[in-house]
């Protein structure tokens, strides 16, 4: 038996799935990596897969389906099939600043139906995203802010300085 993939752990515990850079600072979560080097190893790794498949998490049930493709249309189309009737929320971030959040079920059915996972919806209502990521994002923002204004009132104090300066010196040789 072969040990597991680094990608797998992070996947069965992925609280959200997570498609490209998240939020307006594109940050990528540790999902994100996993699900990319995933992509480029599933095929060698199939009873990873099936595990993931097997998982109670709806993020990891879906990272399993669309990692399905790896072994084929036929397998892709079975795994989300097999998803279609389950109705607990998962929140998909496809990348930029906007997660959406709905049944399982519902995404599964977008795939089938359309090939993409969001224009099959039923609603396109945007919801917040998960807590974690939300004081993250907002952290992040603070930290921009505040570096911000401490360049901003640096860049003001030279301007003013050196206005000074040529007041001065206009005075001493008019």
């Amino acid at each position: 038996m072969t040990a597991d993939p680094d990608w797998l752990a992070v996947l069965e515990n992925a609280s959200a799935v997570y498609l490209g850079p998240f939020g307006y600072a594109a940050v990528e979560p540790p999902e994100l990596a996993a699900f990319r080097q995933a992509k480029l190893e599933a095929s060698s790794h199939p009873e990873a897969v099936r595990k993931l498949q097997g998982s109670r998490s709806p993020a990891a049930a879906l990272y399993a389906a669309l990692l399905s493709e790896a072994f084929g249309a036929d397998a892709k189309r079975s795994a989300l099939q097999s998803l279609t009737s389950r109705s607990e929320l998962v929140c998909v971030a496809p990348g930029g600043c906007s997660p959406f959040t709905a049944p399982l079920g519902h995404f599964a059915k977008s795939l089938l139906d359309t090939g993409d996972l969001l224009r099959g919806l039923p609603s396109t209502d945007h919801v917040a995203q998960p807590p974690e990521r939300a004081a993250a994002d907002r952290q992040a923002a603070f930290a921009v802010g505040d570096w911000l204004r401490g360049h901003l009132g640096l860049v003001a104090a030279v301007f003013w300085a050196l206005a000074g300066f040529a007041y001065l010196l206009w005075l001493l040789l008019r």
